[in-house]
């Protein structure tokens, strides 16, 4: 059984080419690969790029937000 973290990095690899893990370690979006500033303004912005490693960027673009 996969776990949810693992699911997460394999989804991520496929669609980006780079795990989520990763792009959090350098601070970068995993999408747009542009740096990503910590903290963020927006402590939910902050909050979503730990789970998806999206900058809120392409988080909106991608969900349609």
């Amino acid at each position: 059984m996969v776990n949810l973290k693992d699911f997460k990095d394999d989804l991520a690899m496929s669609a980006f080419g780079m795990t989520r893990g990763e792009a959090i370690k350098k601070a970068i979006c995993v999408s747009c690969k542009r740096k990503v500033e910590l903290p963020m303004e927006k402590e939910i912005d902050a909050h979503e790029y730990y789970i998806s490693a999206l900058c809120p960027d392409c988080w909106e673009e991608i969900t349609n937000v």
